[in-house]
């Protein structure tokens, strides 16, 4: 499996939208952080969960949500715990996969 790939099929937006409940993201250096979802979404601090590695940092564009800043556009998926470490694993590990 590919990284795009594992993106498509661990890209969870409903888990989101859940009130009372958490959902990672995993972002494009392999990051995968923890926030508060349903009407909470955004508006709590991120809480990082495991650190990422600018230097395999995949293009921001292969993901269905990004942020932007002065510094750049940042994607990342809403996701499971499940699934963030499928995700960080192949963008960390900088090379794609077969199943």
């Amino acid at each position: 499996m590919n990284i795009q790939e594992a993106i498509a099929k661990n890209s969870k937006p409903e888990l989101a939208e859940v009130e009372c409940s958490m959902v990672y993201q995993v972002w494009e250096d392999g990051e995968v952080t923890l926030q508060k979802c349903g009407s909470l979404l955004g508006l709590r601090h991120l809480h990082m969960i495991k650190m990422g590695d600018p230097s395999r940092a995949v293009d921001a564009d292969l993901f269905p949500h990004y942020t932007e800043n002065a510094n750049g556009k940042y994607g990342f998926i809403y996701t499971d715990n499940e699934g963030a470490d499928e995700v960080r694993q192949l963008i960390l590990a900088g090379k794609e996969t077969k199943e």
